[in-house]
């Protein structure tokens, strides 16, 4: 059984911090949780 921590690990190594680090709006904010959910959806499989 995969747990939680690995899934969450998974999902941290594929993050760029500096992708995020910048100033953003509310647009921005919207593509930064799609784009979050996209690389769970990956660190889940």
């Amino acid at each position: 059984m995969t747990t939680l921590l690995d899934v969450y690990d998974a999902f941290l190594s594929r993050i760029n911090e500096d992708e995020w680090s910048t100033g953003y709006n509310e647009e921005d904010l919207e593509w930064f949780l799609k784009d979050w959910r996209a690389i769970l959806n990956i660190a889940l499989s």
